[in-house]
């Protein structure tokens, strides 16, 4: 690949003026020879007093007037003669920045964001793509941790509130995210905790009691039977937990995409899963079967740990939660008197490599950001009708009259900046 991106050489353009009846025309030469060489990655200005040619010079680089004389190249490509076609294409490789700052960048937005931002269609940010595009670096397939969580758990299930055909296209757009071809088909369904409280009186407070110390299959048979019909399910949750990334696409079908619209992972699930394996490690651990206790345990801190990925501090908040459940089952194992100095040391190590879990300045520099950015800009945008709340007629209009979206946008951005 050259090193010089532009080059034009004895670039000359000639307008003929006045002229008629008995009258000579006369020639202005606006750009009379005019030889550069850019490099690539190189800031090259043209300075001059007004009138000098400097606005003919760019035109005519642009290929938006035809050269009365001379030679353009663009990327190695003599450009002076193309037409059409090849010249449409041409304009897609190179942009023009007027002088004035309102027709060629949205004042709204920095240069990096209108260069580097997915946009919507009328020009707004898509925050949806970004984060998606930002949460999802690295994550393949076979390394994310939530792809293997939607074998048990149906992210959109018939029961939902939403419309068939709407399940279907959220299910479509959920496996586009995550590079596959159709969601994973569910081959052990999660009992959920609730379903079962439903059936046995006093149940919710039996877990609570097994998640936090060893227990006999004599003490809590109710919750033993709830862990083994979710045998397979823990099965698939510890494998899981061996994945290196989590990603949980933000998945909305709102044209344009809203963050309001998005709904999170199903935190509910996740917190069955845990409890799940929390109180199957203490039975392990009143049965005398230490080694197997730790892996449900330390599944536990891996999955807490993946699912701080998320991008909202209502998942982080949960993930939280959750590892603080896992470090209380293992406080109690710990105490319990039965590990040996080599089943402690592993304990131990494994704790030590656990990732690191994403911080809360994070959540707030990004997820939340994002979120206030984009209610904001809905607002500006449509109204309340674009919350989803009824809205007034010309609400939109009324709405861009009651606030100066510039100020906000630049206020909210201050606000959820952290060093």
């Amino acid at each position: 690949m050259s090193d010089t991106i532009l080059r034009a050489e004895g670039l000359r353009k000639h307008f003929h003026v006045g002229g008629g009846f008995m009258a000579e025309a006369k020639v202005v030469r606006a750009v009379d020879g005019v030889s550069i060489d850019v490099k690539r990655g190189e800031t090259f200005a043209i300075v001059g007093e007004s009138g000098c040619g400097k606005s003919t010079l760019a035109r005519l680089l642009m290929r938006l007037l035809e050269p009365t004389e001379g030679a353009i190249e663009f990327e190695g490509r003599d450009i002076a003669g193309i037409r059409g076609r090849d010249l449409r294409s041409l304009r897609r490789d190179m942009q023009f920045v007027f002088q004035d700052p309102f027709s060629s960048l949205n004042p709204r937005m920095s240069v990096g964001t209108i260069i580097a931002e997915p946009l919507n269609a009328d020009g707004t940010v898509n925050y949806v793509a970004h984060l998606n595009a930002r949460l999802s670096e690295g994550v393949t397939p076979g390394n994310n941790a939530a792809v293997m969580l939607l074998q048990v758990i149906d992210p959109y299930p018939p029961e939902d509130d939403a419309e068939s055909g709407e399940r279907q296209a959220l299910r479509a757009e959920m496996a586009r995210l995550l590079g596959l071809d159709d969601l994973p088909s569910l081959t052990a369904t999660l009992t959920r905790l609730d379903v079962w409280a439903e059936k046995h009186q006093g149940f919710r407070e039996q877990v609570e009691a097994a998640v936090s110390q060893p227990w006999s299959r004599a003490d809590y048979p109710n919750v033993a039977e709830w862990i083994e019909t979710n045998r397979d399910a823990l099965g698939v949750a510890v494998a899981a937990a061996k994945r290196e990334h989590y990603f949980y696409p933000l998945v909305t079908i709102t044209k344009p995409p809203k963050m309001l619209s998005v709904r999170l992972a199903p935190l509910g699930d996740y917190s069955d899963l845990v409890k799940c394996l929390c109180a199957r490690a203490m039975l392990e651990a009143r049965e005398g079967q230490i080694d197997e206790a730790w892996t449900d345990l330390s599944s536990c801190h891996r999955l807490a740990r993946l699912l701080t990925n998320a991008p909202d501090l209502v998942s982080l908040l949960h993930a939280t939660a959750l590892e603080e459940l896992a470090a209380r089952a293992g406080a109690a194992l710990a105490g319990s008197g039965k590990l040996s100095s080599a089943q402690a040391r592993r304990m131990r190590a494994d704790l030590d490599s656990l990732p690191p879990a994403r911080s809360v300045v994070d959540s707030i520099a990004y997820g939340e950001r994002y979120m206030f950015l984009d209610m904001y800009q809905t607002l500006y945008r449509a109204g309340g009708e674009g919350l989803g709340q009824e809205a007034l007629p010309e609400s939109g209009k009324k709405m861009r009259a009651a606030f100066d979206i510039n100020a906000m946008m630049r206020q909210g951005r201050r606000w959820y900046d952290f060093k």
